[in-house]
């Protein structure tokens, strides 16, 4: 199982997770700076376990600037709000806190509202399949 619960940005179709404290001062620097959502997804992939399970809490939107020759811009078509969607790997199940392209409610407290209610999802329907106890959880989070 990998968690991350943090920042994570889509640069050009792409999702990165970002480090705490790292400071990235344009989307050139993401590569270099952030962890690349795939690599995350490859190396589950290589593990060859039986179930591997992906859960992302990180839709955010992207603020960082795209460096042109002169000078720096934000356009609309590189910088996309929410997470990309991904292809899950043969047995792995992928969980985002909120629909790919959609930004997530961070809240208040030491969670967001998608681990609280996960969290919570767990321990009242932990008896269920993965795929029933999210369909219980996301009421709460939508709300």
């Amino acid at each position: 199982m990998f968690y991350y619960a943090g920042h994570g940005i889509q640069a050009e179709g792409e999702n990165y997770l970002i480090p705490t404290k790292t400071r990235i001062p344009t989307q050139q620097k993401l590569k270099d700076r952030a962890m690349s959502a795939n690599y995350v997804l490859d190396n589950m992939k290589f593990a060859r376990n039986a179930l591997n399970i992906i859960v992302l809490d990180a839709c955010r939107d992207n603020p960082l600037p795209v460096k042109s020759e002169t000078r720096s811009i934000r356009p609309k078509l590189v910088a996309k709000n929410g997470l990309a969607e991904m292809d899950n790997p043969a047995g792995s199940i992928l969980i985002y806190s909120t629909a790919p392209g959609k930004q997530a409610y961070d809240g208040h407290g030491s969670n967001g509202v998608f681990t609280k209610h996960l969290l919570n999802g767990i321990k009242e329907h932990g008896h269920l399949s993965i795929q029933d106890m999210l369909i219980l959880v996301r009421p709460n989070v939508k709300q």
